[in-house]
């Protein structure tokens, strides 16, 4: 429609610019043709338009009576519910029913009312499009002109009757609707708090005779809740059946197919992982598959089907308890016959099964009270498990169930059954946790052992071990949305505030930060455990010695990125952060000039590579091997085994001597020192034989021996030989001052030492 107004706004401002040059340059013949082509056009336009009329008109009185109708039949169900969303002493339960039922009738309002709404938008842009088409032809002169404008202005009257009509008819529909979403987003707001209120207040006490007696005549209401329950938490028409079956089954089709596909594939795998999988495939898939098609079937449009939820839960409960235990016991020589912690399953099923169809809090008490003490007892006897894990986790458990036979008879049965169920759910997180790191321990033996691909299998380990991890844990937590009011139950967690002043952080916010800190650490240790166990290790110097810069990078990377996401997470604006940034200014400026000294100079260290680690230096009057380089210290373990933390700055600051910067191959002399009148040549020989003849001194640079003075009771020589490594030069130095010492015994050669005369004088005689 814009393109269309545009085309003919711009053939009227080239008209206009025509006949202001067509004295000079166009005929008037010319002229005529221009105009007669662009009412052709507009001719054409009001065609398709008129047909477009015709068209819209077709069955709309009978669209705005059905909508009619369907407004005034909705509008009595609306105040029906309405009436009764009022009694304050319905249940959290009861008013979900309600609040499904409301969105229901939103819904089924809207299937009438947006196409229709659609058709007014339509008109309203005809009403546009014509108004300017009548603009238009005020500056054109034709003959045709004058029919067709009467033609536009007609149609116009034609869609603005259309336009009138639809606003009068569609105004009821539109305020219903927006009174039902006003009252269904009160009911939302109101539900959070209804739900906790409902699962933490103590209600009646299990020990009154008077409240049990009202108790018995009301156990008629179990039926009337149950037949409510059924046709709330269940799809109600074929329609709703027929769509919950085929999300399920594609679910099965799409998961099912690729994971009983990929046996070949994982025949390149350890026997042991390959071995484990087609059992997984054959015990514990099909329910994690049921379980999750029934999951996805459960989570329609505008409600969730609650039992549905809740056989989910059971299933991928048994499914992955199970998965979890063939993982715990991978590469094991003896089994144990059964999971310990099974008799989670029944326990899950027995919760959801009371509080979604045992209203009455004191049955639900009662048989509640009796089901802990019959898991207390089988936990007694139960034997411990070889499962360090298991045993823990079974631990915990019982020390839940101990709380709640305590806090039950005090009218918490439904807080009682409420923990029970968050305990499974991460009891079972942890053992299927642990499961996944027993497996990835074997696959990375496995990725360490092979000799292609090393670098691209452990990068991919490293991204995807701490998400798999993370996701194997908080699985379970979606069987939350199985408990009556678990969808609130998240709500209720997401919207808690923590306010610090004027600041305030929601507890989802935090969740979320310390799953990613988590992720960053995790990826952190192990990229920097790949480059210490491949770089650091690779014979080739130059890329062994990249080893700090590139761990500084991914350190500092990974976490700038995680203090970003943090900062954001946390709604902070860039405001927020420059005030923060002037503080730390101020606070360098005033006492923190030595550690950022230091910081900078650590990070010159170690992107400039003037020292290493392994490297032996002598700073600051400290001999003895660079071992770790940090971003405020560097540590120099010395040779007596101490280690001493130099500030980085002092490596900066002053001089300092590297010794293996070079590398370990290092010169070392020897001073010599033989008496007067000995033979200079022989000395000379004797010395070059024997470092000549030992292997350890290297040939190549040549050893050499220098005359070097006339000592004041020697000849002063200096024995320069190279070693190879400089860790054993002291060893070697030694050797060779030996060998020396031998061979100038056996020529004679003297080795002369200071002596003293002392002259002493007695009675002015001379002795």
């Amino acid at each position: 429609m814009k393109t269309t107004l545009m085309k003919v706004l711009f053939a009227a401002f080239s008209l206009c610019l025509l006949c202001s040059f067509i004295p000079s340059f166009v005929s008037a013949q010319e002229v005529s043709d221009i105009v007669s082509s662009l009412t052709e056009s507009q001719k054409r336009e009001l065609d398709t338009i008129q047909a477009e009329s015709i068209e819209l008109q077709k069955g709309l009185n009978d669209k705005i009576l059905n909508l009619s109708n369907k407004t005034n039949a909705i509008s009595i169900a609306f105040q029906n519910l309405s009436m009764i969303f009022e009694n304050g002493s319905l249940s959290p339960n009861a008013r979900s029913i309600l609040t499904k039922q409301i969105n229901e009738l939103f819904s089924e309002l809207d299937t009438y009312y947006s196409p229709l709404a659609q058709t007014q938008k339509t008109i309203t842009a005809r009403i546009n499009q014509l108004t300017s088409i009548n603009n238009n032809f005020k500056i054109m002169d034709s003959s045709n002109i004058a029919d067709l404008n009467e033609k536009a202005k007609n149609l116009l009257t034609t869609y603005q009757n259309l336009n009138k009509n639809l606003e009068q008819n569609l105004k009821p529909t539109k305020e219903l609707l927006d009174n039902i979403a006003s009252l269904s987003g009160n009911f939302e707001k109101l539900l959070p708090k209804l739900w906790l209120d409902y699962y933490v207040n103590a209600t009646e006490n299990l020990f009154s005779s008077l409240v049990w007696q009202n108790e018995l005549k009301n156990l008629k209401d179990i039926y009337s809740t149950t037949i409510r329950t059924l046709r709330n938490d269940l799809p109600s028409t074929q329609e709703s059946w027929a769509l919950f079956l085929i999300r399920v089954i594609t679910i099965c089709i799409i998961l099912g197919v690729p994971l009983y596909s990929s046996v070949k594939f994982t025949k390149k795998l350890p026997e042991t992982v390959h071995n484990a999988w087609k059992t997984i495939l054959k015990t514990c898939m099909p329910a994690i598959l049921l379980g999750i098609a029934f999951y996805y079937g459960s989570l329609q449009k505008h409600t969730i089907y609650q039992i549905g939820m809740g056989i989910s839960a059971i299933l991928m409960c048994y499914g992955l308890i199970h998965l979890a235990f063939i993982l715990q016991n991978l590469q094991k020589q003896t089994e144990p016959a059964k999971p310990a912690i099974r008799i989670f399953i029944p326990v899950l099923f027995a919760s959801l099964a009371l509080l979604t169809f045992t209203p009455l809090i004191l049955t639900l008490s009662f048989i509640w009270a009796v089901i802990l003490i019959y898991i207390i007892y089988y936990l007694i006897k139960t034997p411990k498990s070889s499962c360090k894990i298991s045993n823990y986790i079974l631990s915990g458990f019982l020390l839940v169930n101990i709380i709640g036979i305590l806090i039950t008879p005090n009218g918490l049965a439904r807080l009682s059954i409420l923990i029970t169920l968050l305990y499974i759910c991460l009891g079972v997180g942890i053992y299927l946790a642990f499961g996944i790191i027993r497996l990835a321990k074997i696959v990375q033996d496995y990725l360490q052992a092979r000799s292609s691909n090393v670098f691209a299998y452990e990068l991919a380990y490293a991204f995807l071990f701490p998400i798999v991890l993370l996701i194997a844990f908080f699985i379970p937590f979606t069987w939350i949305f199985a408990y009556p009011g678990g969808l609130y139950i998240v709500k209720n967690f997401s919207n808690f505030d923590f306010n610090f002043g004027s600041f305030s952080v929601n507890s989802l916010q935090i969740f979320t930060i310390l799953i990613v800190f988590y992720v960053t650490k995790s990826i952190i240790k192990v990229l920097n455990n790949y480059i210490d166990n491949n770089l650091s290790k690779n014979k080739n110097s130059s890329v062994s010695t990249l080893t700090a810069p590139i761990k500084t990078t991914v350190n500092f990377g990974c976490w700038g990125l995680f203090l970003l996401y943090a900062l954001y997470a946390l709604g902070f604006s860039l405001t927020s952060i420059t005030v923060v940034a002037g503080g730390l200014s101020v606070g360098i400026g005033l006492g923190l000039q030595s550690f950022v000294q230091n910081i900078t100079s650590g990070f010159s260290l170690i992107f400039g590579q003037t020292i290493r680690e392994g490297d032996i230096v002598d700073v600051a009057g400290i001999s003895g091997v660079i071992q770790k380089i940090s971003l405020r210290a560097t540590q120099v373990r010395t040779f007596d085994n101490a280690v001493v933390f130099v500030p980085n700055s002092a490596f900066l600051s002053s001089t300092f001597t590297n010794w293996t910067h070079n590398g370990k191959m290092v010169r070392k002399s020897i001073p010599l020192g033989v008496a007067y009148g000995t033979d200079v040549n022989l000395v000379t020989d004797t010395v070059m034989d024997i470092v000549n003849n030992d292997p350890d001194v290297l040939k190549n640079p040549e050893p050499s021996i220098l005359f070097m003075n006339f000592g004041a009771s020697s000849l002063d020589f200096e024995l320069r030989i190279w070693v190879a490594d400089i860790n054993n030069a002291a060893g070697i130095m030694a050797k060779v001052r030996y060998a020396i010492n031998e061979a100038f015994k056996e020529k004679n050669i003297e080795i002369p030492f200071p002596q003293t005369d002392i002259h002493v004088y007695q009675s002015g005689k001379k002795e």
